[in-house]
């Protein structure tokens, strides 16, 4: 460096400039540095002339690098003139950036002996770009990591700036993305125009009507995939020229949750309202039938708003059609009862278990011309594990299964489950008070008709009575003789009568025994194909060996020639009448059409005919006594009370099934016993009244019975004492010296029964014998005794000749 002024002149120069300026010696040592210099570094001038630059005032980091430098600088390798920027350490070890201009000193020989730094202290700008940097980071930083996606778009529509969120909203790459045109990057096509229209106003304005606003709207990934968004837009002006910043939140699972919600609401919309509609008083098929027009309402099941329901029908073991909306008429037949094995309804109402076909299904067992393909759902009702019913949905051909649908669809199922088991136990509690009011009705009628027939019963007894005592005093040849004949033939019609009443009322004596009803069906062949004539085909399914029943031979006769004779009147054209019988389990389901039936093992008689069948109304009524259909002097109307009548005293039940035109089928049970069928031994006819001497003492409450009686055997050569109850009765045996041999008593007395009054007499006169009576069971207890111990017993009404031999065979 020349000197072109003094030292002096020149060091005042440097001192009055205000940057700093530092000469260095060739071994780096300060020669000099101006009051900037001092300033900056804080130190005094004597603190810092003649010390080493870079081990003094350069940080110790870049120290050696900087001294490199400037040994480089001396040996000409960077040229004359050196500008860079360094930090150099003040009095309080404080950093200060400076900016260097530095210069060679060289002597008079052109040798390089120092350099002339000049430094212009730029701390206080290098802070604030470092602080603008940091802000710039951060706000990329945060603008990167925020939920949101952001996109800068300049007045040319081009996005200029878009951060990770938006990379990966969109699916596109950072390079992808900066410099395209916003239009066609991520507005669908079809709303290209109206944006592209509204930003060509913005860029010229500034203005917008979503500026500042937040809308809802839809934009485009890469995929193709459109997709809903909220968009917030700012206006920020640039160089003159107006940009926008767009904030972008995806809302596509906020609008899944909020259609979800929709859809439960709506779902729980329709559980609500069939929840109502169970609680309305109108029949089931409509109940039915108005839930399923809510559940065809939902959108995803509205497209084909087609359906049914279907209900169980155990006995048939099948599905019948209740409820259908939108189906054909070509489905209704085909679909209108539908068996468990058969189609997708019939194997879910099985399995119970919810079914999804596509239309490529081959489980549709019933197809036609004509249909489009579809899609199913079949869901059964169940109830506590048992399937009630069926749910058949119909749906769009390119439907897909969904388990949130099916989990809708059971809890509509199962509302429907509630729905139908309501209207069954109120079907059921209505099916119950009906029978125990016809119940109540029968037993009612029952007393009635009992206390008339007993009392009627009574009288027929003396009519016939007396007449055989009477005919046996008229001569052979007398006109009086026919007479007679005939008021006894027409007083034993009488007594089939009251028979009939009796068994209605459930009065008869019984002479139950062990017996089987193969065989007695058997014995009654003959009799049978005789009744229903050769136009009808008598079919006997008997085969199969049964247990044996408890039971009055004659009165289970009496059933089945009753069944057979109305068999025969519903076949006027001929046809089939079949008598099976079987061993049955009725269970708790089997049961329900009775009252007072109880589970159990029994022996079913069936008699089943081809003929016309009845009308409900009519098989309400048909086994009420004098109920008829026939013409008026064709029947008396007591066939069936009496098969009524004999079945109730036996435990028994029947039940009737029928439609009209299609035939009837009575089916009567009987329990089942474990008792083994005795052999009866043969009754020899006797050729004429028996007679005796002994003393019998009868006892009656009807005084006109009891003469009869006394007649009888008075006429046959025995002694007869009398009396018209048990009490006095017994009196008389305290207070006669005569031996009495026979008790001959009714069993229904006032006070004492029958049987009370032997077991009293009987400790009176040990050696004293029996024989009961009677025509009205009043006490089946009791009766029931006396048979079940073979005690000796005789039938009301009573003849003569049948009253002579069994006094006779008690006596001997």
């Amino acid at each position: 460096m020349n000197k072109l002024l003094d030292e002096a002149d020149r060091r005042e120069y440097l001192n009055r400039l205000g940057v700093m300026v530092v000469e260095l010696t060739a071994n780096g040592v300060v020669d000099f540095i101006n009051d900037a210099g001092v300033k900056i570094l804080g130190n005094e001038r004597k603190d810092i002339v003649a010390k080493n630059w870079f081990k003094n005032f350069i940080p110790k980091r870049m120290r050696s690098e900087m001294n490199n430098l400037f040994k480089e600088t001396l040996a000409g390798k960077i040229g004359t003139f050196l500008s860079h920027e360094n930090s150099v350490i003040n009095k309080n070890g404080e950093e200060r950036v400076i900016l260097w201009n530095s210069t060679l000193v060289q002597d008079s020989e052109g040798v390089n002996v120092g350099l002339l730094c000049t430094g212009q202290d730029i701390t206080d700008e290098r802070l604030a770009e470092e602080a603008l940097r940091e802000s710039e980071n951060r706000s990329r930083a945060i603008s990167d990591y925020a939920q949101e996606s952001i996109l800068m778009i300049d007045d040319k529509g081009l996005i200029t700036y878009s951060n990770k969120s938006a990379i990966k909203l969109f699916g596109y790459s950072e390079g992808e993305l900066i410099g395209a045109n916003m239009h066609s990057m991520i507005v669908p096509k079809r709303y290209r125009k109206e944006h592209f229209e509204a930003f060509e106003i913005f860029r010229k304005t500034g203005k917008g009507s979503i500026i500042g606003k937040i809308i809802a709207l839809t934009l485009l990934k890469k995929s193709g995939e459109e997709f809903p968004v909220e968009l917030s837009v700012s206006a920020v002006k640039m160089k003159g020229r107006w940009s926008a910043v767009g904030i972008i939140r995806d809302i596509s699972e906020r609008r899944d949750a909020e259609k979800k919600t929709r859809k439960a609401f709506q779902d729980q919309l329709v559980i609500d309202s069939i929840l109502q509609i169970s609680l309305k008083d109108i029949p089931l098929e409509k109940q039915l039938r108005l839930s399923l027009r809510l559940l065809l309402s939902i959108p995803w099941l509205a497209a084909l708003s087609k359906g049914c329901v279907f209900i169980i029908d155990k006995k048939s073991k099948s599905l019948k059609l209740k409820a259908h909306i939108g189906l054909s008429n070509k489905i209704l037949s085909l679909c209108s009862s539908v068996s468990f094995d058969k189609c997708l309804c019939g194997k879910v109402a099985v399995s119970g278990e919810v079914q999804f076909i596509d239309s490529s299904s081959n489980d549709h067992s019933d197809r036609y011309d004509g249909s489009n393909p579809h899609c199913h759902y079949v869901v059964p009702i169940l109830s506590e594990g048992t399937v009630l019913g069926v749910i058949n949905l119909y749906l769009e051909f390119d439907h897909l299964y969904d388990e949130g649908e099916v989990a809708f669809l059971e809890l509509v199922a199962n509302t429907l489950s509630g729905l139908i088991k309501r209207k069954h136990i109120e079907a059921e509690k209505e099916k119950l008070w009906n029978q125990l009011l016809q119940s109540q009705k029968m037993e009612s009628i029952g007393r009635l008709t009992g206390g008339i027939a007993h009392d009627f019963n009574n009288l027929l007894a003396a009519i016939m009575g007396f007449g055989d005592l009477a005919i046996q005093e008229i001569a052979k040849d007398s006109p009086a003789r026919e007479y007679v004949s005939t008021m006894i033939e027409a007083s034993e019609r009488a007594t089939k009568l009251t028979q009939q009443l009796l068994a209605f009322s459930r009065k008869q004596v019984l002479e139950v025994k062990c017996i089987d009803l193969n065989e007695l069906v058997g014995h009654l062949t003959k009799m049978l194909r005789r009744v229903i004539g050769e136009d009808i085909q008598l079919k006997l399914n008997t085969k199969a060996p049964i247990s044996n029943v408890m039971a009055d031979a004659t009165q289970i006769e009496q059933i089945l020639l009753n069944l057979t004779v109305n068999a025969r009147h519903a076949m006027p054209n001929g046809g089939v009448l079949a008598v099976t019988t079987a061993d049955v389990e009725l269970d708790e389901d089997s049961i329900n059409e009775h009252v007072e039936a109880k589970p159990g093992k029994y022996v079913m008689m069936s008699v089943k005919d081809t003929g016309t069948g009845m009308s409900k109304a009519v098989q309400e009524k048909i086994f009420e006594p004098f109920f008829t259909t026939k013409e008026l002097g064709k029947g008396t109307g007591l066939g069936l009370s009496t098969v009524f009548g004999i079945i109730k005293q036996h435990d028994g039940y029947i039940s009737v099934h029928s439609e009209e035109g299609a035939g009837t089928e009575f089916l009567v049970y009987f329990p089942a016993t474990e008792k083994v069928k005795k052999t009866p031994m043969p009754i020899q006819k006797a050729e004429s009244l028996k007679r005796g001497s002994e003393t019998i003492l009868t006892v009656d409450d009807d005084v006109m019975f009891q003469q009869m009686c006394s007649g009888i055997l008075e006429s046959l050569g025995y002694n007869v004492l009398v009396a018209s109850s048990a009490e006095q009765a017994l009196q008389l045996i305290k207070d006669t010296d005569t031996k009495i041999d026979l008790l001959f008593t009714d069993v229904v007395l006032t006070g004492l029964n029958g049987y009370e009054l032997y077991e009293q007499a009987r400790v009176l006169l040990p050696y004293i014998k029996v024989l009961f009576t009677s025509g009205y069971m009043d006490n089946q207890v009791v009766v029931d005794k006396i048979i079940q111990n073979e005690m000796p017993f005789i039938k009301k009404p009573v003849r003569a000749e049948e009253l002579s031999d069994k006094v006779r065979d008690v006596l001997d």
